[in-house]
């Protein structure tokens, strides 16, 4: 009789800590879903912010919008300077031209 009872109420617990389990698994499928639902959406989001980058990022667009607000040319080569004719302080100088002070 002993007996009997012991093993009842070990399936007893058993079957309520299978029960509790099943429940606590069932929890966790669905957080691990709605995250990778909030996941697939930011990817998608991070696909259209790359190609709207990339839309806005073109070349002739932007020749146009220099053309329209800024009005800059290309650099000639007489605009260019040479590093000697940059003023540098004195220590930089010294450095560039391994002079000593």
């Amino acid at each position: 009789m002993r007996q009997a009872v012991f093993w009842l109420l070990a399936v007893f617990v058993a079957g309520a800590g299978l029960y509790q389990l099943k429940y606590r698994v069932q929890t966790e499928e669905a957080k691990l879903t709605a995250l990778n639902r909030t996941l697939f959406a930011e990817q998608e989001a991070l696909h259209v912010l790359a190609a709207e980058w990339t839309y806005l990022n073109r070349p002739e667009r932007l020749a146009e919008l220099n053309r329209r607000y800024t009005k800059l040319k290309p650099v000639t080569a007489p605009q260019m300077a040479g590093l000697d004719e940059v003023p540098l302080p004195e220590a930089a100088h010294a450095r560039l031209t391994g002079e000593t002070q």
